[in-house]
């Protein structure tokens, strides 16, 4: 047998036989999502031609990963799940395997990653590189800068500190996913040194929610790849880099909830052809600047603007989106009447929120709006009678205006 895989077949809280050893002919092994507890035996040693093993997410624990030191051939490891509190020396144990490209080890209770990497061909062979929802701390280790075919590096929801370099990083040229979100990092950085690639290839980059400070580096326009930029939940100040609308692949642009300022022209947005998610909100920009005979040249899907200024004008740019399903522009210092063009490009809209503004005029008397929505028209100086829904939605909200009757039935 070379084959085997059990995923997904629950065997009821059992132990991994030790018999399993003697499958010494298995090239690929997978017991995921299968109720397995205890500790792993180490007679998975035993299986030296080995090049695929995934025993995550069962209730597994390693006291240390030194059976693992004979299996040559491996080269994909997924142990996520896997108790390794007790396995201090993982990373060395690892390290000896010549061939392996792929380590998942997330929510594994790891509590440290060494500041030295042993010798090894490691550094040279490995790709994906995955270890979030773990307890490490520290400064991230300048070891990483040695990956040299570094495709995916994920270190999400630990507790690292400290600044990072784009720079320190740029070694890493083939590098496409970077995720370090959900750590307490403090500034991302460009030390103005010369870029390291001729090109990146680095397709997306999650820093959301750490203690991000300072500016966005320019170098990120630089990055003419990216389709995924998500740095929300940080404190990012200054004003959004102009050569972010360099980025002709971006897809997702997600900034909000941070200390942004400036304003925002059809420069910054003029060549994002493919962008479908726009993030802004809860910062300290202007919108307004904006000509309103500006032609986007996206159709976006999910437009988050609250608490930005993009008023008084109700912005005349939306007229030509057609794909808008979630739209919030809260607060944003609109007070303007809401033009009858809206409501043809509204029924796909599950999500409105247009509240805090001071809005005026009536609404139309039957509102086109998706099925099951969230509207929200709170706080505005909307009058007259309150409109029908043509579908059924989930929540609506008309509180403090000035509608003068109800529903007509």
């Amino acid at each position: 047998m070379q084959y085997l895989c059990l995923s997904n077949i629950h065997f009821n809280q059992t132990r991994i036989p030790r018999s399993i050893g003697s499958l010494t002919k298995l090239s690929h092994l997978d017991l995921s999502y299968s109720g397995f507890v205890g500790e792993i035996p180490p007679h998975i040693g035993n299986l030296t031609k080995l090049r695929y093993l995934d025993l995550s997410y069962n209730s597994l624990v390693a006291y240390n990963l030194l059976w693992m030191s004979h299996l040559f051939s491996l080269q994909h490891i997924d142990m996520s799940k896997v108790n390794l509190t007790f396995a201090t020396n993982w990373l060395h144990e690892i390290s000896v395997l010549p061939a392996l490209s792929t380590l998942y080890l997330s929510s594994c209770n790891l509590q440290t990653l060494p500041n030295l990497l042993p010798y090894s061909n490691f550094s040279s062979t490995i790709e994906i590189f995955a270890l979030g929802y773990n307890h490490l701390n520290g400064s991230l280790p300048n070891w990483l800068g040695q990956f040299k075919r570094l495709n995916e590096l994920d270190l999400d929801s630990n507790y690292f500190t400290g600044p990072i370099s784009f720079v320190s990083l740029s070694f890493l040229c083939d590098l496409k996913v970077l995720v370090l979100s959900n750590n307490n990092f403090t500034k991302l950085s460009d030390d103005g040194t010369p870029l390291k690639c001729k090109e990146y290839k680095i397709t997306a980059i999650d820093i959301s929610n750490n203690q991000m400070s300072g500016s966005i580096p320019e170098c990120v326009g630089n990055m003419r790849n990216l389709k995924y930029i998500y740095l929300q939940n940080n404190q990012f100040d200054g004003l959004i880099p102009q050569s972010l609308g360099q980025l002709t692949n971006l897809a997702f642009l997600d900034l909000r909830s941070n200390n942004l300022q400036g304003s925002l022209s059809e420069f910054h947005l003029a060549n994002l052809s493919q962008l479908i998610y726009l993030g802004l909100s809860n910062n300290q920009l202007s919108f307004n600047m904006i000509s309103s005979d500006w032609n986007p040249p996206f159709q976006i899907h999910y437009l988050l603007l609250r608490s930005c200024l993009v008023g008084p004008q109700f912005p005349l740019w939306l007229q030509n989106q057609k794909l808008i399903s979630l739209l919030d522009l809260s607060n944003c210092g609109i007070s303007d009447i809401i033009p009858s063009w809206f409501w043809n490009i509204s029924s796909q809209i599950k999500y409105l929120n247009m509240s805090q503004n001071a809005i005026r005029g009536e609404l139309p008397m039957s509102m086109n709006i998706a099925l099951e929505a969230n509207i929200d028209l709170r706080s505005n100086l909307l009058e007259g009678r309150l409109p029908r829904l043509k579908n059924f939605v989930r929540c609506v909200s008309f509180s403090n205006n000035k509608f003068s009757s109800g529903i007509e039935l």
